[in-house]
């Protein structure tokens, strides 16, 4: 079954004891922060694209990676690389926060 409403940041687990309320949102933004701060702009560009689009599609719209590919100056088989290594740098983070 495809979550379209899921996004990369829900796997920080509830296990932290999160602030009720405002906030828990407040929170969860901080974090969020946090860990998209440790991409590079290419990444942030394309991990952006691609949660704008996960809310209605699965992948990313032809059109769409040829626009990121011109804009970010890389080939287009380079934006699903890129895509791929912002996931595994946040999957990383938020690993490291669930540990902590």
């Amino acid at each position: 079954e495809l979550h379209l409403n899921k996004n990369y940041f829900d796997e920080i687990q509830e296990s932290l004891h999160p602030p009720e309320g405002i906030d828990q949102l407040l929170w969860k933004k901080e974090i969020s922060l946090k860990i998209f701060n440790k991409l590079n702009a290419k990444e942030k560009a394309v991990l952006l694209a691609d949660l704008d689009h996960k809310k209605e599609q699965r992948y990313l719209p032809d059109e769409i990676i040829d626009m990121l590919s011109e804009s970010l100056g890389v080939q287009k088989a380079s934006i699903r690389k890129i895509r791929e290594r912002a996931i595994h740098k946040i999957k990383i983070a938020i690993d490291e926060i669930n540990q902590s």
